[in-house]
């Protein structure tokens, strides 16, 4: 039987930034101009908001960590915990190849969409919050080897697992602030008629 776990003050913080990329990324969604690159714009920067919110609930009712503390009783209650370490290898060097394989193609597509500044920050922000859905799994998996690279300190206290958590929602926060004040921009520009480039 899981024990519910009140959050802990790191993990309320984390929620409180969440929210707070959350709302950026509705504000910028309903600054989205009209047209065909207006909606895209405003479904992505959407979906990206409700993303966030989903993630600060999590945090709130600690969800990721009954749902890792329940996979660990199933697997100790299904007695496959031998076979889950043998496949820490092929799952590591599986998903490091995948890495390498996405970076690469990540570069080739950035270098082509640079020139749009919305398409560039869209897609930099859908990188960074691809990552951290990979981060969660990752966390929700909890092998030995990604729980020790990801929890120990890295340089002193500082653990990798917040430099990738709080470094990707940060990049997102960024992304969402920029496209806000293109928005903004965008609105604020008058609109010049024929009337008065003959003035």
């Amino acid at each position: 039987m899981l024990d519910y776990a009140s959050p802990s003050i790191l993990s309320l913080l984390a929620a409180a930034f969440y929210g707070a990329v959350a709302l950026t990324c509705i504000l910028a969604a309903t600054l989205r101009t009209s047209g065909a690159t207006g909606h895209r714009g405003r479904g992505f920067w959407l979906t990206v908001g409700i993303a966030f919110t989903v993630f600060a609930a999590m945090r709130v009712l600690s969800l990721e960590d009954l749902s890792r503390d329940y996979l660990r009783e199933l697997i100790a209650e299904q007695g496959i915990r031998n076979a889950r370490r043998n496949l820490q290898a092929i799952l590591v060097i599986s998903v490091g190849l995948m890495a390498l394989v996405l970076a690469a193609w990540s570069l080739i597509r950035l270098r082509r969409i640079w020139p749009d500044r919305d398409a560039r920050l869209r897609y930099i922000a859908g990188l960074s919050l691809g990552i951290i859905v990979t981060l969660i799994i990752v966390r929700l998996v909890s092998l030995h080897f990604t729980d020790w690279l990801l929890f120990s300190g890295l340089i002193g206290p500082i653990r990798l697992n917040w430099m990738i958590d709080l470094g990707a929602s940060a990049i997102v926060l960024l992304c969402a602030a920029m496209s806000i004040n293109s928005g903004g921009k965008a609105q604020q520009r008058p609109h010049r008629s024929v009337s008065n480039f003959r003035r």
